[in-house]
């Protein structure tokens, strides 16, 4: 083995250096009637794990903030084994599947 390869202590695919959750994801979307004062958010994005129940929630001002709530809770928690939704539009957008395969 080459002096190169043991050097490595991540590997060169950015997808394998992702933590883990090793449960699934669900996720919805929580509207409400006023925006918030200070950041003008009118929608909340829940994600809570399913066997753990750990909850992260996010405003966000339009259905488009998804993929980048999505991002910020594996970020800050790990990738999950899988995403349990309601089907809402922007939650299989093409850019989300496509960030999903990535994971």
């Amino acid at each position: 083995m080459s002096a190169h390869l043991q050097r490595h202590y991540r590997s060169p695919f950015p997808a394998l250096n992702v933590n883990r959750r090793n449960e699934g994801l669900a996720t919805n979307t929580v509207y409400a009637d006023t925006p918030d004062i200070e950041h003008g958010h009118v929608a909340a994005q829940f994600y809570v794990g399913l066997s753990s129940l750990v909850s992260d929630v996010y405003g966000v001002t339009s259905d488009a903030q998804f993929l980048q709530t999505l991002q910020n809770s594996v970020q800050k928690r790990g990738a999950p084994s899988k995403l349990v939704s309601d089907r809402a539009q922007a939650q299989v957008s093409k850019a989300v599947k496509d960030y999903l395969c990535w994971l």
